[in-house]
């Protein structure tokens, strides 16, 4: 009997008629062909060595030496690698070439081969592949036998980020981070915006949406799995540049509750709800404030109420009136006068400049009332002593003296400066047409419309607009009919 290795079908011959069973040692043969001298069976799957024997009705034959080979691995070099590895399987019993149902695994994952032979097999590490055994196939399309497995170690790769979709937002912004090896879920892993750890919506192996956690500054996004750090791509957080409260510089009365709202303008210029921010009153006895922004008047006086957000500090100024819409007694200025003008500063104060005293004369001092004292004090005085004129409080917190008349009644055209950080007057360019009684307009783009008036021939038609940047005062178009002593909306001024 000729005897080869099991992969083949192998001819058994055998000095016997009528045979009607071969079967080595305990296993029983598919028969292929059968002759009286000649017998061609596949080698079963699981044989081991051991004799081979035919069986004819029931009577067996002598038993011949058949030795069963198995693939062998005796070692894999290198032992470890990523995907793409090539790695070398040095062994026995492989057949000498592959065959098409011969194969090579990685933990379950089928590897690409680019040589086979006997003793030694070149497989690269397949996409997909994690540590585990790589083990040998041989196969003939009946059976499949398996080597042993030997351990190769796929070392976890470290998550890699493509791109940030968008790539700038405010706090609670939806960010998707497209990358590389985040994991199916999220388990232990995280997404830092800077030193903030934000809180993942949705997490997959190439995608995870989260939302920008309130705190974030500008500055890397990195994802970190099983310990270790992704590359880092830069997001935008734009920087809070101050924070406006409204409503602004309002009045309420004791035993009433104002809610306050903080806005944040960003150095984009935009604006936005900059998140949770501190709250505080600088008079807690005159009205104290929640961590919501709701105030709770107690008391007559004034106080300043802050929205603090990290080092950004937005104020206002709350007074509490005893009964708001009515009059009520309060400190006396210090220099009678009429004709004057009195304007609201961004500080709460009230700045009383000009007008005439009780002799008619024209006077050029100025004085200060702070609502949370009822009291007036001096301040410094104006260049040109003038009644009638116009008063606007600016946006850079400046307020601009405008036109009246001098002391012997006479139209000014000059103009000045009053800045509540030096307490003094500086002058500025002049009115185009010198004019009293005028009105003095704050506009939306921080320039003031000064309208009408009277000249010493009477009533203006006549308009001129002040620029706080260059100083200076440009005619514009004139009224339908000229006037004096009129209105004019978004007036920061009151005059008496």
């Amino acid at each position: 009997m000729a005897l080869e290795r099991m992969k083949h079908c192998e001819n058994v011959s055998a000095l016997a008629k009528d045979w009607g069973l071969i079967a080595p040692y305990s296993t029983t043969g598919k028969i292929l062909s059968w002759s009286d001298t000649s017998i061609g069976v596949l080698v079963p799957y699981g044989v081991t060595t051991g004799n081979v024997v035919v069986t004819v009705n029931g009577i067996a034959s002598n038993g011949v030496s058949f030795a069963a080979v198995m693939p062998t691995i005796v070692s894999l070099s290198p032992t470890t690698g990523q995907v793409g590895t090539s790695v070398t399987i040095t062994g026995t019993d492989f057949g000498t070439s592959q065959g098409f149902f011969s194969s090579v695994d990685f933990n379950g994952v089928t590897a690409s081969v680019s040589s086979w032979s006997d003793t030694a097999i070149t497989a690269l590490v397949p996409s997909g592949a994690t540590t585990g055994y790589v083990n040998v196939y041989w196969g003939d399309g009946y059976n499949t036998v398996s080597s042993n497995g030997v351990l190769f170690i796929v070392p976890a790769m470290a998550p890699t980020l493509s791109s940030l979709s968008p790539s700038s937002g405010f706090p609670g912004t939806a960010v998707t981070i497209t990358g590389t090896n985040f994991g199916s879920s999220q388990e232990n892993s995280t997404v830092n915006f800077g030193s903030v750890t934000a809180v993942p919506a949705s997490w997959s192996t190439n995608a995870i949406s989260v939302p920008v956690p309130n705190g974030a500054t500008s500055g890397s996004v990195v994802v970190t799995v099983n310990g270790m750090p992704s590359n880092g791509i830069n997001f935008t957080v734009p920087t809070l540049a101050s924070i406006a409260i409204t409503p602004a510089n309002t009045s309420i009365a004791p035993g009433t509750t104002q809610q306050f709202t903080a806005t944040g303008i960003y150095i984009d210029g935009s604006k936005q709800n900059p998140g949770t921010v501190t709250w505080s009153s600088s008079a807690s006895a005159v009205a104290s404030i929640n961590s919501n922004g709701l105030a709770a008047a107690s008391s007559q006086g004034q106080t300043t109420i802050q929205a603090a957000l990290g080092s950004v500090v937005g104020s206002t100024t709350l007074t509490v009136s005893p009964t708001v819409g009515s009059f009520s007694a309060t400190g006396n200025l210090n220099t009678p006068r009429s004709g004057h003008t009195a304007t609201v500063l961004t500080n709460g104060q009230v700045l009383f400049a000009g007008g005439q005293d009780r002799y008619s004369r024209n006077t050029n001092s100025a004085e200060l009332y702070t609502p949370s004292t009822a009291s007036f004090v001096a301040t410094g005085s104006m260049n040109v002593s003038r009644s009638g004129q116009t008063a606007t409080l600016l946006n850079n917190g400046m307020t601009l003296i405008a036109g009246g008349q001098d002391i012997h009644g006479v139209p000014l055209a000059s103009a000045e400066l009053y800045d509540p950080a030096t307490g003094t007057f500086v002058s500025t360019g002049s009115l185009n047409t010198p004019r009293q009684y005028a009105t003095a307009t704050l506009l939306s783009n921080g320039r003031v419309l000064v309208a009408g008036g009277a000249s010493s021939f009477g009533a203006l038609s006549s308009a001129e607009t002040y620029d706080p940047a260059s100083g200076t005062f440009t005619a514009t178009g004139n009224l339908t009919t000229a006037r004096m002593y009129h209105t004019a909306r978004r007036s920061m001024t009151a005059q008496f």
